[in-house]
């Protein structure tokens, strides 16, 4: 049996009935949330191609949040896919631009500030108590919004262009005890990069 605190949201048993984004499975439902798909069949951003993944316990990850995003949220991003963007960059300013929702986080994330009204001001960094099934993958362009989407920037890494990899947890909410916050409300323009060059970066094994 697995140990993954977070297992029954990737059963593949059918369901009674289809779940609100039209799924058959548990499974199903939580990879079209990781897909970027919503419950009106937009699709707002998202993993191009998610893979399943188990996180295991220790692990850091790092979520940005503000305005009406919050600290609790099914979308990360690692310690060593922070280090390979900034590196990537060739700067740690990474408040030039936010505040118009045209920083490097909201360029690489491809996140709305306007119709997600996600303002990337604050970061926060958990822990993990329980390993975790999770998706990961390289996050896709948003083909929604008044402005027609937006292109989610990309990097090169180690010779090849790439989109920045992400986490998803679908439903993070339904198992918080999984992860302990250790940073609930930092400074993303004054403490993110600090704090995350403090902090070893090594690749996990699905990174590697």
């Amino acid at each position: 049996m697995s140990t993954c605190e977070n297992a029954k949201l990737f059963e593949k048993s059918h369901l009674p009935v289809r779940t609100s984004l039209g799924a058959m499975t548990p499974f199903d439902d939580s990879l079209l949330r990781a897909r970027g798909f919503d419950e009106r069949g937009n699709r707002i951003g998202g993993i191009s191609a998610p893979v399943q993944v188990t996180v295991p316990t220790g692990t850091m990850l790092v979520r940005t949040f503000g305005g009406d995003a919050q600290a609790v949220g099914q979308w990360w991003f690692t310690l060593h896919e922070l280090s390979e963007v900034l590196n990537y960059v060739g700067h740690t300013d990474v408040a030039e631009g936010r505040q118009a929702g045209k920083g490097v986080l909201h360029a690489f994330l491809a996140v709305l500030q306007r119709e997600w009204k996600s303002t990337c001001e604050f970061f926060a960094l958990v822990e993990l108590q329980k390993s975790v099934y999770a998706f990961h993958g390289e996050g896709g362009h948003v083909a929604y919004g008044g402005a027609g989407g937006q292109k989610a920037a990309r990097i090169i890494s180690r010779g090849s262009q790439r989109g920045v990899r992400q986490i998803m947890l679908p439903k993070l909410w339904e198992y918080q005890s999984a992860v302990v916050y250790r940073i609930s409300k930092g400074s993303t323009d004054r403490e993110l990069v600090a704090v995350c060059r403090r902090l070893p970066a090594q690749p996990l094994p699905f990174e590697a």
